[in-house]
């Protein structure tokens, strides 16, 4: 599975299958659903920020693949 993702996390496929904006909301909502279980994921938790982090420098609408050469840039 990971051979498929592999030309967006490269940099090398720059469409966008999708948008970084809704992976974040998608994490938003695992991370509320776990609040109200009393549940701890400090991952997902750790993602969204560094998701925050690009979409405020403009990649929102870019491939959630995008937050890689972001991180590493």
């Amino acid at each position: 599975m990971i051979e498929r993702w592999r030309p967006r996390l490269k940099g090398e496929d720059h469409a966008s299958y999708f948008r970084l904006a809704l992976a974040r909301k998608d994490l938003a909502l695992a991370i509320d659903e776990a609040e109200r279980n009393d549940t701890e994921l400090t991952v997902a938790e750790a993602a969204a920020a560094r998701c925050d982090d690009a979409i405020e420098a403009g990649l929102g609408d870019e491939d959630f693949g995008a937050v890689v050469p972001f991180l590493r840039s």
